[in-house]
């Protein structure tokens, strides 16, 4: 791990009179087996950008933004194994509101060539509205597949719509729950047909809401996650718990227009940061660990091999639309920007409920030759594996991965069935805006690769893939 602490200390180094400020605030990482034992854990950095600021905590409190939503994912699979809803069942009679939302198409019936409106340069805005072909399931909701878009999702369709009498009454009644009003703009395809990150996060846990019986998110998921597993260093709320934002690595980002001359490699003070789980190192690295453990306390192992089970079948349209929308996940995975294939589906990735999946099995064997393969780390002397790793951040098949708005990454790697080496968690965590800032994907990456290569699964020996 010495070129990620010589890189992490370069990175947040300060000048000798304190004034400078460094290119990081802080940063750190940290390595945990499947059973929960620390095997690396690193910091370095300041607490926040005040003169006197004492070094970073290596266990501070951070913002997680979109890494946490896999706490949403575990909520809704402990219903699964509660026997309320299966996996594949409609969840019409729990969110009926999601049941009556329209697809949206072009009015003239036209291939959907892309599901990125940015990559057209003449797509249609006359529109018609019809009924989903088929309902939304669980496992749509889980995977981003129900076609729900995000808010303001600059689609142009959607954007006609917007602007339309069609807009003005399907507005939601003012008593629906937030979510509902937020997120009910028309479906940009029929369930299961495409990829599109986004809003079926935020359905999902007015499912697990409803489901669990529970009067709020925040409580279904005390009681089904973080009390099961005596974890008490998390909130959705930190204005209520200041003994956690006392522990606040301090959210900074890089100059905007605003900040007038200020150089692009500084780090500002955020006055707005993102909301949502706020957590310890520590708790993150327990939940993902109870994740691949082999006996899981939070849920079954049939719904631990879902969570993390690529999702896509092979040449489907889903796993198409995933595999042309990288923006979404390129670079915390460690995949080359921009990805020069001429095929993207070669790209070796697949999405389960937990998150991206690196998915050698579902792509063709030329990959190994292609550019998406070609800048790997062979430094363990394994090179005829290495074609089963992601460039720069080295994550072998079998991989799951997310990242979160601050520059948090995480990535876990079940346990081997062979039992040559246990399962691991590794978590990059840094406060930083904006998301994908190149610095810190950078130090993000060195940490990865230098993770997985001391303490991971070892290609063509260690790892499986399951399909859920």
């Amino acid at each position: 791990m010495d070129a990620f602490e010589a890189a992490l200390n370069a990175a947040t180094a300060v000048g000798d009179d304190s004034s400078v400020h460094p290119n990081i605030l802080a940063a750190i990482g940290l390595v945990v087996s499947a059973d929960g034992t620390v095997l690396y854990r690193h910091a370095a950095g300041r607490q926040s950008l005040a003169p006197d600021a004492p070094p970073v905590d290596p266990d501070s409190t951070i913002v997680l933004g979109s890494a946490g939503k896999f706490i949403t994912t575990i909520a809704a699979l402990q219903l699964v194994d509660r026997g309320l809803i299966a996996i594949d069942d409609p969840v019409d009679t729990v969110l009926p509101e999601l049941a009556r939302i329209p697809v949206i198409e072009p009015a003239a019936a036209a291939p959907r060539d892309t599901p990125d409106a940015e990559a057209g340069q003449d797509e249609p805005t006359a529109f018609i509205l019809r009924p989903p072909r088929s309902p939304i399931t669980l496992r749509h909701l889980l995977t981003h597949s129900a076609g729900i878009p995000s808010q303001d999702d600059p689609h142009p369709l959607l954007e006609a719509w917007r602007n339309s009498p069609e807009a003005a009454a399907a507005q939601p009644p003012d008593d629906a729950p937030p979510i509902v009003r937020m997120f009910s703009e028309p479906l940009l395809f029929d369930p299961g047909q495409g990829w599109r990150y986004g809003a079926c996060i935020h359905w999902l846990t007015l499912f697990v809401t409803r489901l669990s019986g529970a009067a709020r998110f925040a409580d279904a998921v005390q009681a089904s996650i973080f009390d099961p597993l005596d974890l008490r260093s998390w909130t959705y709320n930190a204005a209520a718990r200041p003994d956690l934002a006392d522990r606040l690595l301090q959210m900074v980002r890089r100059p905007g227009p605003e900040d007038g001359d200020k150089p692009a490699a500084a780090i500002l003070p955020d006055d707005d940061p993102p909301l949502g789980l706020v957590c310890s190192v520590s708790d993150l690295a327990t939940v993902l660990a109870d994740i691949i453990s082999p006996a899981p306390r939070l849920f079954s192992p049939t719904s631990a091999r879902a969570f993390a089970g690529s999702a896509f079948a092979p040449r489907s349209s889903a796993l198409l639309d995933l595999r042309r929308c990288t923006e979404d996940y390129a670079a915390p995975a460690g995949i080359p920007d921009p990805v020069s294939l001429e095929d993207p589906d070669q790209l070796p990735v697949n999405f389960a409920p937990g998150g991206l999946v690196v998915d050698f099995s579902s792509s063709p064997s030329s990959l190994r030759s292609s550019s998406v393969s070609s800048d790997l780390d062979t430094s363990t002397g394994e090179s005829a594996a290495a074609a089963t790793r992601l460039p720069r951040s080295g994550f072998p098949h079998g991989t799951v991965t997310w990242n979160g708005m601050p520059n948090v990454v995480w990535a876990v790697h079940p346990s081997a069935a062979s039992g040559h080496r246990p399962g691991i968690v590794a978590i990059f965590a840094t406060q930083l805006l904006p998301v994908d800032d190149p610095a810190a994907v950078d130090l993000a990456m060195t940490f990865m690769r230098s993770a997985w290569a001391t303490y991971g699964p070892r290609p063509g020996i260690d790892y499986e893939i399951t399909r859920s």
